[in-house]
């Protein structure tokens, strides 16, 4: 570009600087914390596995606008076994290694594993990814080779009957709740984290304050995450009708 008389280039943009990343321990012996400070804009996820060639990466996450801290939680790891991460941040510039970190993981406690037999057909090869289970009094995920490598301990009288992976990586359950709250809904962290809840009490009394005249009864069987964060979700309903044909009276219908 010609100005004033002579000759300038545009510089090629800056790579998206590395400042200060740490990985942590989680509250789920499985999970670590890898924490990545970044100057710039652009994506970052973390590369990990039992060596130094990973093989599993998370999903990429962005960066915050003009740079920030980005915290992501790497889970899909063994018990007891010592793995090899790094993040790579993808920007308009290209890719930035950051250089490996080593994270030990802890065991599950014997008490909260289930009995289980996991048998492969000889000649064959299971389906590629991760079996998710429920209902077992512990939610946990299985690889291939019928390890667990991530679960959720349930809270004291809490028990989830449906367990659902969203698109951030979060985990949606319906749960049985310890009395008096019925059933519920809980979204989760792969670390375990509540991140937000709500039970039958609190939706019936959002639904009469909106001016609904629903009795609920319970959530049940199923829950949908909408395109705008909404949930959909399937209720039993329980009215009390007078004289139905052959009901004398007043009968309760659910």
């Amino acid at each position: 570009v010609a100005c004033g008389g002579s000759a300038h280039a545009f510089d090629p943009p800056d790579p998206v600087q590395l400042r200060q990343p740490t990985v942590s321990a989680s509250s789920n012996p499985l999970v670590a914390q890898y924490s990545i400070t970044t100057a710039g804009q652009g994506t970052v996820a973390v590369e990990f596995g039992p060596t130094t060639s990973y093989g599993f990466q998370t999903s990429a996450q962005a960066m915050p606008s003009g740079g920030g801290t980005v915290n992501i939680l790497v889970a899909g790891m063994k018990q007891n076994t010592l793995y090899h991460m790094r993040a790579v941040l993808t920007s308009t510039a290209g890719q930035t290694f950051d250089q490996d970190h080593t994270f030990q993981t802890g065991a599950i406690p014997p008490s909260l594993v289930p009995a289980m037999q996991i048998t492969i057909p000889p000649g064959q090869q299971p389906t590629p990814g991760v079996q998710l289970v429920s209902g077992t009094g512990l939610e946990f995920a299985l690889n291939t080779n019928g390890d667990i490598i991530w679960y959720y301990n349930n809270q004291p009288g809490d028990m989830p009957y449906l367990v659902k992976l969203l698109p951030s990586g979060h985990l949606l359950m319906i749960l049985n709740l310890a009395a008096p709250n019925g059933s519920g809904i809980r979204e989760v962290d792969l670390a375990g984290n509540t991140v937000r809840q709500f039970d039958l009490p609190q939706l019936s009394q959002k639904l009469q304050n909106a001016g609904y005249n629903i009795h609920l009864v319970s959530i049940d069987h199923d829950v949908l995450l909408l395109p705008n964060g909404h949930l959909l979700l399937v209720v039993s309903d329980s009215r009390v009708f007078t004289d139905l044909p052959g009901y004398p009276g007043q009968t309760t219908v659910q």
